[in-house]
């Protein structure tokens, strides 16, 4: 525990000590002073009384208490509040519910450090993820959450590639440069946590009819209506 108003402040939850420990050297690592280590529900709820942190990386039991049921309340009271849930590998249940309730990451306890730093990253950053081994399953069940965290340009070039485009061809739609429309596809795909080119326009073909079922609409549909209203 530390109190170093020079760092960020960061939460570590956890019923074991051991998993405590990881938790708190991927913060460490990621540049945050961590003001507390907490093991239970009440003990979360004080934390934040006490210091409101800008991260919470916790598990997803905390003496018997479910930690997502708290994620709703959490970011109420600190809307900045960026989360990371690890939970039991292989728990595509428990994985929708994070994301569904709010969290911005999900991974299994099992997963090495360097994942789980880069997990911490991503969400640092304004994306979201996804344990790869869970990405593409939660996918197919909903996809519509895991594209919460992009942006308005990611969305479009998300729908073009869902329609064929090539990189070229997008760039053209969307009046942008070539590069550009490369470095969305990258950021799409980190914040996803997908892999490679065949999962982005797969996912992006899930995505978008799914959207246009339930009645969101198509995000270059959008950007045209708002881009007329302007004139």
């Amino acid at each position: 525990m530390t109190d170093d108003p020079g760092k960020k402040r960061a939460v570590v939850a956890d019923d074991l000590p051991l998993i405590r420990c990881g938790l708190r050297i991927v913060a460490e690592r990621c540049g945050f002073g961590i003001v507390a280590e907490v093991e239970s529900i009440p003990e979360l709820r004080c934390s934040f009384a006490a210091a409101p942190p800008a991260l919470l990386i916790a598990g997803t039991n905390l003496l018997g208490a479910d930690l997502i049921a708290e994620i709703p309340g959490a970011l109420r009271r600190i809307p900045e509040l960026r989360i990371v849930v690890a939970g039991s590998q292989g728990d595509v249940s428990a994985a929708q519910s994070a994301i569904r309730a709010g969290a911005h990451g999900y991974i299994h306890k099992g997963s090495r450090i360097g994942e789980l730093y880069s997990a911490v990253r991503a969400v640092l950053a304004g994306g979201m993820y996804i344990d790869p081994q869970l990405v593409g399953q939660l996918l197919y069940d909903d996809p519509v959450e895991p594209v919460a965290g992009l942006s308005r340009r990611e969305l479009d070039v998300l729908e073009m590639i869902s329609n064929g485009l090539t990189n070229r061809q997008i760039a053209s739609r969307l009046h942008i440069g070539v590069r550009t429309v490369e470095e969305c596809r990258a950021v799409i795909r980190r914040k996803t946590g997908l892999n490679d080119r065949s999962e982005l326009t797969a996912f992006a073909r899930r995505v978008t009819g799914s959207m246009v079922s339930r009645g969101h609409g198509s995000p270059a549909v959008h950007r045209a209506g708002a881009l007329g209203r302007r004139g």
